[in-house]
């Protein structure tokens, strides 16, 4: 069973955010971190374990209104061995999402496919390829990319200071993966990313759209697999997880 033991809401006012917490919840200060452009203050309660952590950007000068800054909830799990009854759905839902993101690409660029004569270009609309075909090297880059994904979420979220902005770091580690090594294979990234488009790419009419690459396709299923795998259990003995 999963329990909430966290969550992250930004306030205007800290005082009053704070003496609210204490009078309605009996939550006190435990920490304080102050920043050139934030503060955040970690509240708790020592009857329970569950953490209220304030965010205070300074310079604020409106209240905050729904859609505007986002929060998180953390949960813990007592048996994680039971949380991977949810994987199945969970992979089948990044599949689906890449299904109809490349069926929306398809219908974007609809006019386009008949004007454009080179099939690796359409085939690039959809999924990734190799600036040069290598097994091994094209192999080693998705592994390394993958592993640099895994692990810097991590890190990010080890973070007490950096997971208060834990999606825009996330979106920056992204991108600098694309930037550093997207050059050689595309950086897949994603077993889903890749082969879900991919697939649709083969179901979908294009004129000349030529083959799907499926000689490639493995590779970004496999090296993505490995990487993650890799940079999970090093995330696990590096922070203790």
């Amino acid at each position: 069973m999963a329990k909430a033991i966290h969550m992250m809401v930004r306030v205007q006012d800290e005082a009053r955010s704070v003496d609210f917490y204490d009078r309605a919840f009996g939550m006190r200060i435990a920490d304080r971190f102050d920043f050139d452009d934030f503060t955040l203050v970690y509240l708790r309660n020592s009857e329970n374990d569950f953490e209220v952590e304030l965010t205070v950007n300074k310079g604020r000068e409106q209240p905050y209104q729904h859609g505007d800054g986002y929060g998180h909830v953390a949960f813990a799990v007592a048996d994680l061995g039971v949380e991977w009854s949810d994987v199945p759905l969970l992979i089948a839902g990044q599949f689906l999402g890449a299904f109809i993101g490349a069926i929306l690409v398809w219908l974007a660029y609809l006019v386009h496919w008949g004007e454009t004569e080179d099939p690796g270009l359409k085939l690039a609309v959809f999924s990734t390829g190799p600036a040069i075909r290598n097994t091994a090297a094209n192999l080693i880059t998705e592994i390394i990319g993958t592993f640099m994904l895994v692990f810097g979420v991590v890190a990010i979220f080890e973070n007490e200071a950096a997971a208060a902005l834990g999606a825009f770091f996330v979106g920056l580690l992204v991108l600098g993966i694309g930037m550093a090594l997207g050059g050689p294979t595309g950086y897949a990234i994603n077993p889903a990313r890749d082969l879900g488009p991919r697939i649709i790419h083969a179901i979908v009419p294009i004129p000349g759209k030529g083959t799907s690459d499926w000689e490639y396709s493995w590779i970004p299923v496999v090296g993505p697999v490995v990487g993650g795998v890799i940079g999970a259990l090093a995330a696990k003995a590096i922070f203790d997880l």
